[in-house]
């Protein structure tokens, strides 16, 4: 695994020991933010969470298995989720999904070989009022069409870290112990 940067290191032990006083409560947030940091959320980083908040590994699988926007594995710089409910079904989430997956080559629940984007499929993401609802990382669209979500799409991949190892680089990976 590669060495992490040390503001990455920096950040993610800020995170950590502000929710630390929280312990249980805080292990959602902080999975959160961290992720946000990461790209997802190692074993080796997971370990290293537990063992700062306190509280049993198990909680933090627990918590990363039941919340769908929590990833145990690398995703995509960028990742597009699609409601598929019966509100976004209704309004058209089937064939919006179609156009994405010609356009970008990518069925649904895989990332591009690229690492670039991961396209995903949700039963719901709480917008029924704007379906069809799509979710990029975490700007919202909706009612949702092809061409503007491919549009904010390569708004995101301009904005992005440029390699996931510039996202993903664990903290916890040089941790004696962990790694």
């Amino acid at each position: 695994m590669h060495s992490p940067q040390p503001e990455r290191w920096q950040q993610v032990d800020e995170i950590i020991q502000r929710w630390a006083t929280h312990g249980r409560s805080g292990l959602l947030p902080c999975l959160l933010e961290v992720q946000d940091i990461t790209g997802y959320l190692s074993p080796e980083l997971c370990a290293h969470i537990a063992r700062h908040l306190r509280v049993p590994e198990a909680d933090v699988y627990g918590l990363i298995s039941f919340y769908s926007l929590l990833y145990d594995r690398p995703v995509g710089r960028v990742v597009l989720r699609v409601c598929d409910d019966v509100p976004c079904y209704v309004r058209g989430s089937s064939e919006l999904l179609n156009a994405l997956q010609e356009a970008l080559g990518l069925e649904p629940n895989k990332t591009t070989a690229d690492g670039a984007i991961t396209l995903e499929v949700h039963p719901c993401l709480g917008r029924c009022e704007r379906a069809p609802f799509v979710l990029i990382n975490d700007d919202e669209i909706g009612p949702a069409r092809a061409e503007d979500v491919l549009a904010r799409v390569q708004a995101h991949l301009q904005s992005a870290p440029s390699t996931l190892s510039e996202r993903a680089e664990d903290p916890a990976a040089t941790e004696e112990g962990t790694g």
